[in-house]
């Protein structure tokens, strides 16, 4: 299963078995999924005979049965609770056929109106697509059998620590781009140069900057504000891909970890992500894979979201967080997660003129900065610091 994405099934069974008769597409397998849900149906809906003389079979979860469910015209709904109950009272049991009566709940609430064109499908409304209740909405789909359910965030944070050389085995970072992990823009006229501050791209990579010609943005000389908001509106077009970790349960001991759980990568940096996708073996009761990454988002998609849910994202403000940072050179903010953190800094004078750099991140839903410190490399910041958080 994959973090809304795909639901599925693949099975391995003897060519002449003694129910062999009966695996063809259309037909259902029942079988649990992970450690967490009771059995679920999954239709085949392909079959394929292997050289070993016996037949792989492919499955889909029963909700994929929604993609035939079609709705020919179109439909306006003026909150997510008018668009939940509308899709409850759909009906296709007058078209002679066998139809299974989906239900759909949610723990969310929005005012955001919900509209969709003609011709479309059941499925098609709840994501994969411009417009649907994902792309409107946000949050993650889960099901269970024949009810579907849309929660602001699957799993929890687990608090889970997965440390390279320790628990993680190995680590390998999926890019086909150069990765940089913060902007910088400047202005620039006849001998006059100004900087902005450096700007977190959300990308966990090693220490690059990409720095942002903003000359033509402005007439007269810019704040560093201002220098900062064209590094932000920069994030989100940078085609990133997101970075994955594939794990084996033997090397996360014994801990149990499901989809959308969060954990704690220790890996030339502190940083949060989550189990975006599990492979489970049916028969032996156990999970084979669990594939760790985060859902990228860029500053601009977060201001969209924030702003479909009534929040206001007004001004950029600014924090002042001071402390001692643990033995990873992280702080606790205490920002919560639906803020957007533009960028953080402290003055270079606290560490001999040499310069610090403040890295934001999310864990356990509020924001945390890392401080680093170049002295013949790049080391953690673990003495009392004082950074100025700017955010949203």
């Amino acid at each position: 299963e994959e973090l809304n994405g795909g639901f599925t099934l693949e099975m391995k069974y003897p060519l002449k078995g003694s129910h062999s008769e009966y695996i063809i597409p259309g037909n259902i397998i029942v079988a649990k999924p992970n450690h967490k849900q009771l059995r679920q149906p999954f239709r085949i809906n392909q079959v394929k005979r292997s050289l070993s003389n016996s037949i792989v079979v492919y499955a889909n979860h029963i909700s994929y049965d929604m993609s035939g469910y079609s709705i020919r015209e179109a439909r306006s709904y003026n909150s997510l609770g008018e668009t939940i109950t509308a899709m409850n009272a759909m009906d296709w049991s007058g078209n002679g056929a066998a139809y299974h009566g989906f239900t759909f709940s949610t723990d969310m609430s929005s005012n955001q109106p919900f509209k969709m064109p003609g011709i479309q499908t059941l499925k098609s409304w709840m994501g994969g697509q411009e417009g649907s209740i994902i792309d409107v909405y946000g949050g993650e789909w889960e099901y269970d059998n024949f009810d579907c359910f849309l929660t602001s965030r699957r799993g929890k944070d687990t608090g889970i620590r997965i440390s390279y050389g320790k628990t993680l085995a190995e680590y390998e970072k999926e890019m086909t781009n150069v990765a940089y992990s913060h902007l910088c823009a400047y202005w620039q006229k006849s001998d006059e140069t100004m900087y902005g501050n450096l700007v977190a791209t959300g990308i966990e990579c090693t220490f690059r900057v990409m720095y942002i010609d903003a000359s033509n943005d402005f007439e007269e000389k810019p704040t560093t504000a201002q220098l900062d908001t064209v590094a932000s509106g920069q994030i989100s077009k940078m085609e990133m891909n997101a970075q994955t970790i594939t794990v084996t349960p033997a090397q996360i001991g014994n801990d149990v970890l499901g989809i959308g759980d969060g954990v704690l990568i220790c890996y030339e940096t502190v940083f949060s992500t989550r189990v975006i996708k599990t492979v489970w073996d049916a028969l032996a009761g156990v999970y084979k894979s669990l594939e760790l990454g985060s859902r990228k988002e860029g500053i601009a998609d977060t201001i969209k979201t924030l702003s479909a849910s009534g929040k206001s994202t007004g001004e950029i403000k600014t924090k002042t967080v001071s402390g001692t940072p643990n033995s990873y050179g992280c702080l606790n903010t205490n920002l919560p997660m639906d803020c957007i953190v533009v960028s953080a800094k402290t003055p270079t004078d606290d560490y001999d003129n040499n310069t610090a750099m403040i890295t934001p991140f999310v864990a356990g839903g509020v924001w945390w900065i890392r401080a680093t410190s170049w002295r013949d490399g790049w080391s953690a910041v673990t003495s009392s610091l004082s950074v100025t958080v700017y955010y949203i």
